[in-house]
């Protein structure tokens, strides 16, 4: 990944409000990286009405990445008619650069309106928190859902706190946080729980809800992570990432 220069399309909130979050991530980073080369344009029509404004934007500034938040307000139309869909992605792609478009989900998990939506999308992340009221503290779960090039990349954990005049950010465990472990698949969340210590095969299945027979297959099946220590358990060959 190389540097760039960056276009942030606001259908949400105002300038006042991004530059005040972009600086308080920025203290809590520890960055030193000047804020001249993300841009800001407020916009209140749809994406394609405003392209031809967007476009001389980008070419003027060298943009390199372009991106809409969100999507519901940026489709100018119904997000469940295909035709909106459509007409929306032809003005994405006629920027001709790297774009990243943030929407909602409906209550049954996928994305809000027409299928297109996840059809015509190259790279899709979905994004899940946790966040006790009261709480300063926000944990995040980004989960490869799509991916057209290439392979779907590991669950990423992080962990944001908000101070007064400061957002820190860090990794964060995605098997240690309950709410995730849903999204894991069985051999994350048997490292999640291995991380801590070695246990029986009779305990992991309990645990994770799992036939026996089932945790001891794919603990044998990935021997490169899982070793059988003793008789009855097991524990990680070493600590890595999966």
């Amino acid at each position: 990944v190389e540097p760039g220069k960056v276009l942030y399309l606001d259908y949400e909130t105002d300038e006042h409000e991004f530059y005040d979050r972009l600086k308080h991530i920025q203290r809590g980073l520890r960055s030193e990286n000047p804020l001249r080369d993300i841009y800001y344009r407020f916009c209140s029509q749809g994406l394609a009405n405003e392209i031809e404004a967007i476009q001389r934007i980008v070419a003027e500034n060298d943009i390199a990445c372009v991106i809409v938040d969100s999507l519901g307000s940026a489709c100018g139309g119904e997000p469940e008619e295909a035709s909106v869909a459509l007409r929306y992605f032809s003005a994405l792609r006629s920027l001709r650069r790297t774009t990243v478009s943030i929407h909602h989900q409906n209550k049954e998990g996928k994305l809000f309106g027409s299928v297109y939506w996840f059809n015509f999308a190259r790279n899709i992340w979905e994004i899940q928190k946790v966040q006790e009221a009261g709480e300063d503290r926000v944990q995040i779960g980004l989960f490869h859902r799509k991916m057209n090039n290439g392979r779907l990349m590991r669950p990423i954990g992080l962990r944001f706190m908000f101070q007064e005049q400061e957002v820190i950010i860090e990794k964060e465990e995605i098997a240690s946080v309950p709410e995730f472990i849903s999204n894991l698949s069985l051999k994350q969340r048997l490292y999640g729980i291995l991380k801590q210590g070695k246990v029986s095969v009779n305990e992991l299945a309990e645990q994770l809800e799992h036939r026996p027979e089932v945790i001891r297959t794919c603990l044998t099946r990935h021997s490169e992570l899982f070793v059988r220590i003793g008789d009855h358990q097991w524990g990680l060959c070493q600590i890595q990432a999966v």
